[in-house]
Order: C-alpha cells, then structure tokens, then sequence
C-alpha cells in the first residue's frame, strides 16, 4: 500500500516502529521488519542531510579542544557543569573562542545554513510501499498506543468501529 507523509512525519513513524520492534510477534513483526527495511534508504537520505560537513566537524573539534585546554582542572581533568565547561578564566575563554569563530566564520554559515535547509525540507513529501497487512484485531490488542500508531498505516483495511 503507498502512503504520502511529509519527511517530519516519515521520520517519526519510522522511528517509532524501530524502537517498538520488541513489542510486536508474528505477522506484525514479520510486517514490522519487512517495513523497517523498506524506509531504511529514505531515512538514511534524511539523516544524511543534517549530517555536518567535514570542515563544520574539524571546526567544532578545535572548539571543544580550546575549550578543554582553557577549562579549570580537578584530577586532571577539565571541569564540566551542566554540560558546559567551567573556565579558568571566562574573558580570555571568550577571546579566543571568539577568535576561533572568526577564523571558521563561513564554515559556522553554511553549517547554519544547511540545518536551516533541512529544517525546511522537513515538509516535503515523501512516498513509500508498505508491506500490508490484513486487519487483526487480535494481533494488537495488546500494543500501547506508541507501538500501535506506526503499524496502523501496514493494514490494508482497518474496520470502521460502529457505536452500539
């Protein structure tokens, strides 16, 4: 069965269905696996074009090296606090940081520029064949909410439950 999502949505239901792959058996799982498959390239595409470029990943490595040389030191080793590092001395960490950016000024740009890119790109569509299912009420009856909503799109027909 083909469905359309925006990128945004694709991602999110992949990665719901890979992180639910232990809650579903038989048919479903089968279903699960072949499907999983099937979005591997598509997502592999997305992902690739968040992924920084090599000069943006030399940048930032240079960075975090400035900022371990500049940091306090306990045991040796650089003090870090709420995911940040704590600095010897917090002007002259600027500075150079600052410094640092200057020099690496357009590759900071462009990276911006690129997430920016994806961040947009999150809207178009996307298609993809699913693998179908045929509806078993039996076979999810037991699946939370976060490991139903992915499969929910396999099933060829799902009924339509009438108020009594």
């Amino acid at each position: 069965m083909q469905a359309e999502y925006t990128r945004a949505e694709f991602m999110q239901i992949v990665k719901l269905l890979a992180s639910n792959m232990d809650k579903y058996t038989g048919k479903i799982a089968y279903a699960a696996n072949k499907n999983l498959r099937r979005a591997k390239e598509e997502l592999e595409d997305i992902e690739a074009e968040r992924k920084p470029t090599q000069e943006y990943t030399d940048y930032n490595k240079a960075r975090i090296e400035l900022c371990k040389k500049l940091a306090k030191r306990k045991n040796g080793e650089p003090v870090i606090e709420n995911d940040q590092f704590v600095f010897k001395d917090d002007k002259q960490a600027d500075i150079e940081l600052a410094v640092l950016a200057k020099t690496n000024e357009a590759v900071i740009k462009a990276q911006q520029a690129q997430l920016e890119a994806f961040d947009k790109a999150l809207e178009d569509k996307v298609t993809i064949e699913w693998y179908e299912l045929a509806y078993d009420e039996k076979a999810i009856e037991n699946l939370n909410g976060s490991a139903l909503y992915p499969i929910m799109e396999f099933f060829a027909a799902a009924p339509v439950l009438e108020k009594k």
